[in-house]
């Protein structure tokens, strides 16, 4: 019974103490990475769709002046093709497109979209299918297009097949400054948050303690 006794004074005389901020703001390590982790996947997802054509592109067969249709703006690039799925049958294309150019523009003003030689050369080779990336291009909006094949001396256009794929190289380019961002964000936030939170609640229980002392301290006599 004393030492019920006791401890019950002792309680009592225990100043009840709320530090700040509350700990509740550690969960907000767990949810920005949770959040970075979520900015990582939904950038992944058009790169994923543009890895998948980027070297299997649909490919058309073209002899003179032909419609293109891009269901989406952005940076596309043109592949020379061979023994490539065309309308289901296998069309054999062309190697020897020495000299030859291209241009594109759009069908509904007539104006050029500009087709670049790419920095990096692309090309794949299997048993069967074959191909090389020839140019690369920026297509201001979706629509329709007309690629237009042209021999500078006037000579004939070969049977030729090509294809549009998206460029994942660019694409990759574009999104990895927001993932990468991301991400920092939520490591120096990591970093930071808990230990602003660590030393404020130090900071404030010892405030606290040190008021609470000091009302316990007995009046000094005149």
């Amino acid at each position: 019974m004393a030492r019920a006794s006791l401890r019950g004074r002792r309680d009592r005389s225990v100043p009840k103490l709320t530090v700040r901020p509350s700990r509740a703001w550690y969960l907000l390590v767990p949810a920005l990475l949770v959040a970075a982790y979520a900015v990582q996947l939904v950038a992944a997802i058009p790169l994923m769709r543009a890895h998948k054509t980027c070297f299997d592109p649909p490919g058309m067969l073209i002899r003179g002046p032909t419609e293109v249709t891009f269901d989406s703006a952005g940076q596309w690039q043109l592949w020379n093709l061979q023994n490539w799925p065309v309308d289901g049958s296998v069309r054999a294309g062309s190697h020897d497109i020495a000299g030859l150019a291209f241009r594109l523009e759009r069908i509904a003003d007539g104006s050029n979209v500009p087709l670049r030689r790419p920095k990096i050369e692309l090309s794949r080779s299997g048993p069967t299918k074959a191909g090389r990336r020839l140019y690369v291009c920026r297509v201001p909006e979706p629509g329709r297009y007309r690629l237009i094949p042209e021999h500078p001396d006037g000579a004939g256009i070969p049977e030729l097949v090509v294809g549009f794929s998206p460029d994942a190289q660019w694409l990759m380019a574009r999104t990895a400054p927001w993932v990468l961002s991301a991400w920092a964000v939520a490591i120096v936030a990591a970093i930071a948050v808990p230990a602003v939170v660590w030393t404020r609640r130090r900071r404030n229980l010892a405030r606290q303690l040190f008021e609470a002392a000091a009302r316990s301290q007995p009046p000094e006599p005149h």
